[in-house]
């Protein structure tokens, strides 16, 4: 067979084969939605999510998965006709139109009824409604209805040469998508959980990915059938090549994932180690608080004297000894931390009261009814009180010393508010669902003793079944032990350590929301996506540089009419960078006019927010209260900052715009210049001012560096404030061909690993109204200072000032001497 006849037969087989690919990859999506639809249908969960505790694909979702397929399948025939085109191309249309709708909706917090397709769906998985499209899904399918919508036409027409190169666009994308939601599954962190929106499930990322695959084929097949990728024939280099990118693929993807597996095995070990140390902090503590509780009332108990003394009184009516009990109580009241105190008689006749809600409810009845029998001290379970309170009952019996019987007991009230809930609800560190829960078990079901971080009112109140076993709660109270993962009562997935407190009927849960626990494994997952983004841009650029490389044997027959027209092209170049000159300088000047729209629209709002403020505190300021008032101060500041903010952004956007102007500059006066701009400032904060400024010429940016100077000092002069007196130092020298100022002040300082951040714009490292700024003025200062060649750095020690140093490099020749001068305010 001759070559001709061999590449005839390469051209027709190979698109034939990406057609078989791409109906089997389209019919894989449409088993997938009708799978999760027959899930549905059936009541079959793990049909829909691939697992229990999975977020399962949505009714609507399955149905686009089942209708894309389809569309898929119809545009991969091998002559579709007009009709065929027109109602794939409708169809697309109409699925786009769909998705585009579907995300809005869910950005803006709004969810259809009708994604439900008529099932009956309730219940919440993150705190997320379920039976609902994410909005990355409907972005996805977004995405996959430009790319059907690109193929569906006939191989024809004027665009059609760029329609599959379209498609092929809009289904790559597709795929890195479909590849990030997989392998977000695949390290255990799927995107947008706990983020509060409804994250895509793991049925619907391989479907998207599957879907994506079925799409390019279909654009490989338009683009080879159109000749692209049938020139010059596919040499044994391509198919090396491929295999060689698909092995990288591979092993990128292999070392991320152990690397993220073992990263995240780190990670959970040190969350596991911080919520046992905080368990077993609170268990211990919790425990010493009862049995230092208990103590108290034995050492009472075994108190002979005390018990003499009662007796003489309710046997003899001795007023001696009554004052003398008396007055124990009150020592006993005013040393410990109780709510109340009652001492009450063996009839339950109270004697003597200290404290609030004196009386003697059912809780407290049945607990000297058990102190009594058994004539020891008992303590009763938290409960609350008919006034409200939250409370235990110590009942401590007073024995008579002859024969041991009870002749009163004293009552010591504890409320839980005064130290086990704040106790309780103290986390070391910074966090946002870190909490420690205390429960029981009551029954067949769990009840929360403590406050909740959701419902501050749920002490005595929450009571779960004990059926809900995927609660860390429930599993606490059924002897369960250590580190466990489950769900909250509100469907939040959790990490718990469990402990039971000894002594007591009492079980500890230390939680965490695992959104919040795995957040620092979401930066490792964007980085392995980079790290696979950059290799696979890598591998397609050797792909086309190679695929170039052959096309260009037949380029050279062209190469006579390129020279001829090659003089036209340059001829056509110049014209086009002049018009682009052109449109660049006008495009300077819009922007120069956006500037101060900018500065005069944005403006304009803030003076009449502060004007109606103004008005609201002169008019009606008799009747507002002080909050009233401070709720307008607080306005007014607000407005002066944002103007503030505002001109900041303009300086730095003009720096960035402005002509720089190299000249020969006289520096003592330029210091004196900005030292006199700043005099009312540094006489208003009793400043000592110190310039040791040579009086000599320099060849900078004027303007630059009397804008940096300015910045510098107002710096110097915001941050040491506090010193007494606060002192600065302006200084400068010729050192090595270049200019060396520095700006010291002896205010608060910073630590040194903030040293280059504090240049980045809006960083502020002290905030507050002591310490007013916008976070741009040493943004200003790098900015100005390196576009005259130069850098500026700092030094500082907390609390001993900081130094801020300016290196400017001089042109040989331009730079003259002087005499330093001296100058101190």
């Amino acid at each position: 067979m001759n070559d001709g006849s061999r590449g005839d037969s390469l051209t027709g087989t190979r698109p034939e084969l990406l057609a078989r690919l791409a109906a089997g990859f389209a019919l894989a999506v449409i088993g997938l939605g009708a799978l999760a639809l027959g899930g549905w249908l059936m009541e079959l969960p793990r049909l829909t999510s691939f697992g229990a505790g999975k977020i399962p694909m949505a009714p609507s979702t399955a149905l686009f998965f089942t209708l894309y397929g389809g569309g898929v399948l119809a545009a991969n025939s091998e002559r579709p006709s007009p009709q065929r085109s027109r109602a794939v191309a409708l169809l697309a249309g109409a699925l786009g139109a769909a998705a585009l709708l579907l995300l809005l909706s869910a950005l803006g917090g709004t969810y259809w009824v009708v994604e439900h397709l008529g099932l009956e769906i309730a219940g919440l998985f993150n705190g997320v409604p379920l039976g609902h499209m994410s909005p990355l899904t409907a972005f996805s399918f977004l995405l996959a209805g430009f790319a059907l919508l690109a193929l569906a036409a006939g191989e024809r027409g004027r665009w059609w040469p760029l329609r599959p190169l379209l498609g092929l666009g809009c289904a790559s994308l597709l795929s890195l998508l479909g590849f990030a939601l997989l392998l977000a599954y695949l390290i255990g962190a799927p995107l947008l959980q706990g983020s509060g929106q409804v994250p895509p499930a793991l049925p619907t990322s391989l479907a998207f990915f599957l879907l994506a695959t079925a799409l390019q084929l279909l654009a490989a097949r338009r683009l080879w059938r159109s000749g692209s990728w049938a020139g010059g024939g596919a040499s044994p280099l391509h198919y090396a090549l491929v295999l060689i990118f698909l092995v990288l693929i591979g092993g990128i993807v292999t070392a991320g994932f152990v690397s993220v597996r073992h990263h995240e095995k780190e990670h959970l070990a040190a969350i596991a180690q911080q919520l046992n140390a905080v368990a077993a902090l609170k268990v211990e503590r919790i425990a010493a608080w009862l049995r230092e509780a208990r103590i108290q009332g034995l050492e009472l108990a075994a108190n002979q004297g005390f018990a003499a003394r009662v007796e003489q009184w309710l046997g003899h009516g001795s007023q001696v000894d009554r004052e003398i009990v008396l007055a124990r109580l009150a020592s006993q009241f005013a040393t410990h931390d109780y709510d109340g105190l009652l001492l009450v008689d063996a009839q339950r006749r109270i004697l003597h009261g200290l404290g609030d809600c004196l009386e003697l409810d059912q809780t407290i009845l049945t607990t000297i009814a058990r102190a009594q029998r058994r004539n020891q001290v008992e303590r009763s379970d938290l409960y609350r009180c008919p006034s409200g309170k939250i409370r235990l009952v110590w009942v401590v019996p007073i024995r008579s010393p002859e024969d041991g019987r009870p002749l009163a007991f004293l009552i010591r009230l504890v409320e839980a508010r005064r130290f086990l809930f704040p106790f309780l609800a103290a986390w070391p560190g910074t966090s946002q669902s870190g909490e420690t829960l205390l429960v029981r078990r009551e029954g067949d079901g769990v009840l929360f003793l403590s406050p909740h971080g959701e419902d501050p009112d749920a002490a005595l109140k929450l009571r779960l079944s004990l059926a809900r076993r995927e609660m860390p709660a429930v599993q606490a109270v059924l002897g369960r032990e250590g580190l466990v993962e489950g769900r909250n009562h509100r469907g939040v997935a959790e990490i718990a350590v469990l402990l039971a407190v000894p002594d007591s009927e009492w079980f500890l849960v230390t939680r965490l929301d695992t959104a919040e626990a795995y957040a620092p494994l979401r930066e490792r997952l964007w980085m392995l996506l980079l790290v696979v983004l950059l290799l696979l841009l890598g591998a397609a650029a050797g792909v086309f540089l190679l695929w170039r490389r052959q096309r260009r044997a037949h380029g050279f027959a062209l190469l006579a009419l390129a020279v001829a027209r090659d003089q036209q092209m340059k001829l056509e170049l110049e014209e086009q960078v002049a018009e682009r000159t052109a449109q660049l300088a006008e495009l300077n000047r819009e922007l120069e006019a956006f500037s101060y729209s900018v500065s005069h629209d944005l403006k304009a709002p803030l003076r009449g927010i502060e004007g109606y403020c103004r008005l609201l505190e002169r008019d009606y300021a008799a009747r507002l209260d002080d909050e009233g008032r401070a709720f307008i101060a607080n306005i007014c500041r607000g407005v002066e900052q944002m103007r503030e903010l505002i001109n900041a952004l303009l300086a730095y956007s003009r720096l960035e715009r402005r002509q720089m102007g190299l000249k020969s500059v006289a520096l003592l006066d330029l210091v004196q210049r900005v030292v006199a701009g700043c005099r009312e400032e540094m006489a208003a904060a009793g400043v000592q001012l110190a310039v040791a400024v040579p009086d000599l010429k320099v060849w900078v940016d004027s303007d630059g560096l009397e804008m940096a100077l300015r910045n510098l000092v107002d710096n110097a002069i915001k941050f040491s404030r506090g010193a007494a007196p606060p002192r600065i130092t302006i200084a400068g020298e010729l050192r090595e061909g270049s200019l060396l100022l520095s700006v010291r002040d002896n205010g608060i300082g910073f630590e040194m690993k903030f040293a280059d951040r504090i240049f980045e714009i809006f960083t502020r490292l002290e905030a507050g109204a002591d310490r007013p700024g916008t976070g741009v003025g040493l943004a200003l200062v790098r900015k100005a200072v390196r576009r005259m060649g130069g850098r500026v750095w700092a030094e500082s020690t907390p609390g001993r000032g900081a130094v801020f140093l300016l290196e400017i490099p001089q042109k040989l020749g331009l730079a003259g001497g002087g005499a330093a001068g001296e100058n101190d305010d």
